[in-house]
């Protein structure tokens, strides 16, 4: 259980998810300089075949030099470096975050209880509100017919809506009067929580079975 207020760990929940997301960045900020860097290399080569290609002493010159310092810039290690060095701080943020939940989960998931069951309290309510509508829909719909029921012209096939909500009633009714879920977990228990409570259970049922056996297990 967390022995200090939830917006403290709430906040260290974000803190910590903003840094695997910004750990996540730098290693694909570091992939994408990689492949830039080769990139060059590939461009450079081709200049440089180019000019072998032209004869052209002073253009090859130039070429091998910037395909030169394009490959050592590109395999110098230092990129390589930055990847892993990313990749790594992406594992150790990712494992501070993995730590912290299997700590906080209970309370961080629990937290949200209220929203969830005020949620399935305003589906009901507004069920209520949309059966309460369609009958009175229903309701001028017939005082409209009483009222033209007389006039011989008046065809209300022809001149009134189809009624839209046919049968939503009766659906309305089964669905508020159904059990709704609230979108909880029926269970935060881990299993290894869950083998223990069952070695725990076991034990007692061999106790109570056998009296001795938790007097030598005590």
């Amino acid at each position: 259980m967390i022995d200090r207020p939830m917006i403290d760990v709430n906040d260290e929940l974000d803190a910590l998810t903003a840094a695997a997301e910004a750990a996540r960045e730098a290693e694909e900020d570091a992939r994408r300089a990689f492949a830039k860097a080769r990139r060059l290399v590939a461009d450079k080569r081709a200049e440089l075949t180019q000019a072998y290609a032209a004869g052209d002493d002073a253009l090859i010159k130039s070429s091998r030099t910037a395909f030169e310092r394009a490959e050592r810039d590109a395999g110098a290690g230092v990129l390589a470096a930055r990847i892993e060095g990313t990749r790594e701080a992406v594992r150790q943020a990712e494992l501070t975050l993995t730590v912290f939940m299997n700590e906080n989960y209970r309370d961080l998931v629990e937290q949200l209880r209220p929203r969830a069951e005020a949620s399935v309290a305003a589906i009901r309510r507004r069920a209520d509100d949309l059966a309460a509508a369609v009958a009175e829909w229903h309701a001028i719909d017939q005082e409209v017919s009483k009222l033209t029921r007389t006039l011989q012209w008046f065809d209300p096939r022809q001149r009134m809506p189809r009624d839209p909500f046919d049968g939503m009633l009766g659906v309305l009714d089964e669905f508020r009067l159904r059990e709704l879920p609230v979108p909880m977990p029926r269970s935060l228990e881990s299993p290894a929580e869950a083998e223990q409570a069952r070695a725990e259970q076991e034990a007692d049922r061999a106790a109570s079975v056998d009296p001795a056996a938790s007097v030598w297990a005590a």
